[in-house]
């Protein structure tokens, strides 16, 4: 799983510095006998530094060992405070702060961005849960597990630390939904249901904390996006 990973990752950065190296050695066409020399990058090896840091920006922090055993030079370019502050931002460690504060976003990241799992449990005694989505600061997960209350039925479900992982019930009594999907912040979630009052067909939903579970169909309607003789 590493070795793809990291064959993954450094196919990444071969596309971006090909990509580089080729605009930088394309002759300029406003080019005259009178203006400098442009600089050419025939060469992986022959990019600047600067645009080193800026590629390895879009790294994967699980790919950054294999990347900084690489060479001499990329482990110390691995080690800009530059870098790990874009890392940080990323990650919404750092949001707004004063840019003439110096600290060190390699610890700050390294502090934050400990790889662990967490054991989500089971919906009310259920045999079998799956994760599908995250809102982007972690707190929220979403998914589909058997629920123990309904004979094993599948249902979405609604994670939190607080409160553990609730069940976001049906269409209208269906027998079965899935979350697959969430906002940034947690508070929209996006999957299927089978429709109770549709003869148990599938349906899209989305559930709010305010309104529940709806059909992506009513919610369209009521919105005027949908005419009501229509169906999805």
């Amino acid at each position: 799983m590493l070795k793809f990973c990291f064959k993954k990752s450094l196919r990444f950065i071969f596309l971006l510095t090909v990509l580089t190296t080729s605009l930088l050695a394309f002759p300029s066409g406003t080019e005259n006998e009178d203006s400098p020399p442009i600089h050419s990058a025939q060469h992986i090896e022959d990019l600047p530094d600067e645009l080193y840091v800026v590629i390895f920006s879009f790294l994967n922090q699980k790919d950054i060992p294999s990347v900084t055993s690489t060479s001499l030079r990329w482990q110390r370019l691995m080690d800009d405070n530059q870098l790990w502050r874009e890392y940080a931002k990323r990650a919404q460690i750092i949001l707004k702060e004063n840019s003439a504060q110096e600290r060190n976003y390699k610890a700050l990241v390294r502090e934050h961005c400990t790889f662990s799992f967490t054991d989500l449990g089971f919906l009310n005694g259920g045999s079998e849960s799956i994760a599908l989505g995250v809102s982007s600061d972690g707190s929220v997960i979403v998914g589909e597990a058997k629920d123990g209350a309904t004979q094993h039925q599948r249902r979405a479900f609604r994670w939190t630390v607080e409160k553990g992982m609730e069940s976001l019930g049906t269409l209208n009594g269906g027998r079965k939904s899935w979350s697959y999907g969430i906002s940034a912040k947690g508070l929209v979630i996006v999957g299927e249901s089978r429709d109770g009052a549709a003869q148990d067909q599938q349906r899209a939903f989305r559930w709010t904390a305010e309104k529940g579970m709806e059909s992506v169909e009513k919610v369209l309607t009521e919105k005027g996006l949908l005419s009501a003789v229509l169906q999805l």
